[in-house]
C-alpha cells in the first residue's frame, strides 16, 4: 500500500443531513460497538492465533467533554484499505452482512451526527503498516473538494482501529446523569455480547468496563389458591422457552418470565438482533450510580399493553424476557426491529 485518493463525493450531502438526525447517545455510540464487534467475530480465529489463543476485543470509548472530542478504539482485525472507499461512502453495504454491520451506513450518520470531523486511523490484520484518513465537512465546504487523502502510516503491534471524531457540538455533550445513563443502557444493549464466555468482550466508558446484572428470576412453588403453596409442590423456576413462526415464516425464539421480586424498572422485553438490544434496553438496573428514575427512558422499554397491563399493575412489574428477532432484520438506524405487516401484533399475541 502507499497514499492514494477516495473520492466521496456523492456522500458529502448526506453527510449533512446526518447532523441533523434523530438519534440517541446509546444507539449513535453503538454503531461504532457493532463494527468492533463485527470486525472480531468474523477474524476471531486469526485473531486467537495473534494473541496465542487467549484473544479477548476490547472496545475503549473515551469522552472528552472539555475538548468536545470522542474516540472509540479497538483490537480488531481492522478495516482493510481495500474497503476504506467503501466504508466511507453512504449506503454502500459491506460484502458480508452476516452480524451486526448491515446497511452501510451506521459508522458515518453516527460519526457527523456527533461532529463535523472523522478521523480513522486502523492497522488491517492483513497488513503490515496501517493507513490513516481524515473526513472533515468543514474544510470540504472550504475547499470544495470531495476527495480525501490515504496515507500510509506506522503500524501498531497488532491489528485494530482509532476511531477519533472532532468538533463535537455542544448539544451533544453529557453531563454527570446523562453520562450514567449512557453507561447503563450501552450495558444492557451488548449483555449478551458481554456475558459471552467463549468469547470474551469487554467494553470500556472513560477507563471503566461496562457490566450487566442479570435480573432475578422468580423460584418458588405454585400456588393452587390463595391460601398459597400445597407442601407437596416443588420449587419452580418461572421462566419457559418461546418460540413463535411468523405467518411469513420467520422464527421468533426466546424466554419469557417472572421477576423474583416486582419492579417497574426492571420488567419488560429485550428484542435482539444477533445479540445486539433493538428494543428494551431500558430494563437495567442502576444500582447506586443514579436514582433509577433518572435512568428511566420510556423509549427504550419494550412492554406491549396487551400482555403487561396497565402501568403499575402486577403483570407490569414482573415479565421479563429475552427474544431473538434476528429474522425480521433491523432499519436503518439499526434502533428497532423492522417489523412488517401484522408481524408485531402476531408475536404479541
Amino acid at each position: 500500500m502507499s497514499n492514494f485518493k477516495i473520492d466521496i463525493t456523492p456522500s458529502v450531502t448526506t453527510y449533512e443531513l446526518y447532523t441533523i438526525a434523530t438519534y440517541t447517545h446509546w444507539f449513535a455510540i453503538g454503531e461504532f460497538i457493532d463494527n468492533s464487534l463485527t470486525s472480531a467475530y468474523n477474524n476471531w480465529e486469526q485473531l486467537n492465533k495473534l494473541y496465542n489463543g487467549k484473544y479477548e476485543l476490547i472496545i475503549e470509548i473515551v469522552f472528552d467533554y472539555d475538548k468536545k472530542t470522542l474516540k472509540i478504539s479497538d483490537n480488531a482485525a481492522g478495516i482493510p484499505d481495500t474497503d476504506i472507499q467503501r466504508a466511507l461512502r453512504a449506503g454502500e453495504p459491506p460484502k458480508d452482512t452476516s452480524l451486526l454491520s448491515v446497511h452501510g451506513v451506521g459508522m458515518k450518520m453516527s460519526a457527523f451526527w456527533f461532529g463535523r470531523s472523522l478521523n480513522i486511523k486502523a492497522t488491517p490484520i492483513s497488513l503490515k503498516h496501517g493507513y490513516e484518513v481524515t473526513v472533515d465537512l468543514d474544510e470540504i465546504k472550504r475547499t470544495r473538494s470531495a476527495e480525501a487523502n490515504v496515507e500510509e502510516v506506522a503500524a501498531k503491534m497488532l491489528p485494530g482501529t482509532d476511531i477519533f471524531i472532532e468538533k463535537i457540538k455542544s448539544e451533544r455533550i453529557l453531563h454527570t446523569t446523562g453520562v450514567t445513563k449512557l453507561k447503563l443502557l450501552l450495558s444492557s444493549m451488548y449483555r449478551i455480547y458481554l456475558s459471552n464466555v467463549n468469547r470474551k468482550v469487554t467494553i470500556k466508558f472513560n477507563g471503566t468496563a461496562l457490566v450487566y446484572k442479570e435480573p432475578n428470576i422468580l423460584n418458588e412453588p405454585y400456588w393452587p389458591d390463595r391460601e398459597g403453596p400445597d407442601k407437596n409442590q416443588p420449587i419452580i423456576r418461572w421462566e419457559r422457552d418461546f418460540s413463535y413462526t411468523t405467518k411469513t415464516g420467520k422464527v421468533i425464539t426466546g424466554k419469557v418470565g417472572l421477576l423474583e421480586n416486582m419492579s417497574r424498572f426492571l420488567s419488560g422485553f429485550l428484542l435482539h438482533y444477533k445479540g445486539k438490544g433493538m428494543g428494551g434496553i431500558g430494563s437495567v438496573d442502576s444500582g447506586d450510580e443514579i436514582s433509577q428514575q433518572d435512568v428511566r427512558d420510556t423509549r427504550e422499554y419494550y412492554r406491549p399493553p396487551k400482555i403487561f397491563g396497565q402501568e403499575g399493575g402486577n403483570r407490569y412489574q414482573r415479565f421479563v424476557g429475552s427474544f431473538d428477532i434476528s429474522a425480521l432484520g433491523k432499519t436503518s438506524t439499526t434502533d428497532k426491529p423492522n417489523w412488517a405487516g401484522d408481524e408485531e401484533y402476531e408475536f404479541v399475541s
